[in-house]
Order: C-alpha cells, then sequence, then structure tokens
C-alpha cells in the first residue's frame, strides 16, 4: 500500500512539475505576444502618421471642387453625370484630375456642357461602375473576346 501511495505520490509531484512548466511557458508566451501587440499598435500609429502626412500633401497638390458638385462627362455620345465625390473615389484617375479646380481640360464655353471624350460609351459605362454588374459584364467581354480570338486562329490576346 505504501508503494502504491509513493507511486501515486511521485505521479502527482511529476504532473505538477508539468503544471508549472506549461504555466511558465504560457507566461513568457503571453509576454511575447503583448510586446508583438505593442510593436505592431506603434507600426500602425507610425503607418497611420505617415498616411496622414501623405494625404496632408496630396490635399495641398490636389484641389477637388466640393464634392456635392456635378460633373458630366460625355463618352462616345452617352453622357454620365455624377458628383464629385464619385469621380474622385481614385483620386488619381484621369476623372479625378477632371474634377480638380484646376484641370487642364475645360468643358467648353458654356460651363453646363460636359467634357468629351472619344471612346466607347458602353465600356465606360461599366468602367464607370455605373452599372451595378459592371464586373461580370467585364468578365463576359474577355470571355466573348477570347472565343472570337480562338476562333479568329489569332495571336492577338484581351486584356
Amino acid at each position: 500500500m505504501s508503494l502504491e501511495r509513493d507511486l501515486i505520490k511521485h505521479e502527482l509531484e511529476l504532473d505538477w512539475k508539468a503544471v508549472v512548466s506549461t504555466e511558465r511557458k504560457i507566461g513568457l508566451e503571453k509576454q511575447q505576444i503583448v510586446a508583438e501587440w505593442i510593436r505592431i499598435e506603434k507600426m500602425q500609429e507610425d503607418y497611420s502618421k505617415k498616411r496622414n502626412l501623405l494625404n496632408e500633401r496630396i490635399s495641398e497638390k490636389l484641389h477637388f471642387q466640393a464634392p456635392e458638385e456635378i460633373m458630366k462627362f460625355n463618352v462616345g455620345g452617352q453622357t454620365y453625370e455624377s458628383t464629385v465625390k464619385v469621380w474622385t473615389r481614385d483620386r488619381f484617375s484621369i476623372l479625378a484630375q477632371l474634377c480638380t479646380k484646376k484641370h487642364r481640360i475645360s468643358p467648353s464655353d458654356d460651363q453646363t456642357r460636359p467634357i468629351y471624350f472619344d471612346r466607347d460609351a458602353w465600356i465606360f459605362g461599366t468602367v464607370s461602375c455605373a452599372e451595378a454588374h459592371a464586373i461580370a459584364i467585364l468578365a463576359k467581354m474577355k470571355e466573348e473576346k477570347s472565343l472570337e480570338m480562338k476562333g479568329d486562329q489569332s495571336n492577338y490576346t484581351f486584356l
């Protein structure tokens, strides 16, 4: 009986040592995670500062018209009309540049006329995201073009 008791006592001591060892490892891992989290927060703070600085510099250079102002574009005979806020989602796009206060193309003598682009209106409609299913249309166009090229036996590819 004493032998069994000693065996059980020894097993409990080993288990206890394993628990203590595991707790120490967990404590060290917790410290590492906290240190990593702090490092990530500092990196995020630095990133935010740099992004804000970039936005300030961009704002100094890009003076967009009022966000609620309406801009019109005539693309291949089709007129597209939306607010400056919509056209400037991508601040570096051509459309956004045309929404700045000092863009190089003037609409016309009559400021109510749209800026004209000699392009395919149907494709522009999908690019401008005027249609909710623009991505599906572009995918279908790509598929049709690839089928057309296969039938043509040419080496052209659709981009």
